[in-house]
């Protein structure tokens, strides 16, 4: 028995038009994007940290739950069903979280009370939000508006801080906003692409995951003894 709906089919995306594993094949595989940019940000990690995972923990984390990620969303993709969306949900709640918190102390500098005040404005605006949409307001784009927002901010004050991080943050706020745009026009680009536009979120935000994280690392390299 099914009682909490975790078994519930969900048909989100305009490429799937009906249940089954391989209903949605563009949304499934492009997750091999989150693979790939893994793969290349973990090779960085292991050559210019000497594999010091305790000590960057938190960059460590973010790795980890980068590839939940590209697991959770191909489950996702693949099975269309309420638990399936949980483990693609969870990780991308988590990465975004623990990454705000490392860019606060290692991009922005902060400390420990600024860091912990950006955060608990963060969570305000996302509650704010969910108070006042409906979950399904711009195809659910709308919970993801306070993350660009912020990551806005943090490009404005990081172009004056650290200019040689610069670039990773204009791309990534570049990248999220084209991305938000196509994800939110899926369903409604249908008639014209039935494929939809999901796929190239996909692609999109693998490619900014890979600028933010690309750019603790850089950051903290200045930090290598």
């Amino acid at each position: 028995m099914d009682d909490a709906g975790y078994l519930t089919y969900i048909d989100k995306y305009c490429e799937r038009t009906h249940e089954g594993l391989w209903a949605e094949p563009l949304n499934v595989i492009t997750n091999l994007a989150f693979v790939i940019v893994l793969f290349l940000l973990f090779k960085y990690f292991n050559k210019h940290f000497k594999g010091q995972y305790l000590k960057y923990w938190d960059i460590s984390l973010l790795l980890f739950f980068l590839f939940c990620l590209s697991i959770g969303s191909t489950l996702w993709h693949l099975f269309a069903q309420r638990w399936a969306l949980m483990t693609d949900v969870i990780p991308i709640l988590l990465f975004i979280n623990l990454f705000l918190l490392s860019c606060f102390v290692r991009i922005l500098k902060f400390n420990a009370w600024q860091a912990a005040l950006a955060f608990v404005v963060y969570q305000a605006m996302n509650y704010a939000v969910q108070k006042q949409f409906d979950i399904n307001t711009l195809n659910g784009s709308i919970f993801y508006v306070p993350i660009l927002l912020y990551l806005a901010i943090i490009m404005v004050f990081n172009c004056r801080v650290q200019k040689n991080l610069c670039q990773y943050y204009v791309l990534s706020v570049v990248l999220f906003s084209v991305a938000l745009v196509l994800r939110t026009f899926d369903l409604s680009a249908c008639d014209i692409f039935p494929l939809g536009t999901h796929f190239i979120w996909h692609t999109l935000i693998s490619i900014m995951i890979y600028a933010l994280t690309m750019s603790l690392m850089r950051s903290s390299q200045n930090n290598l003894p």
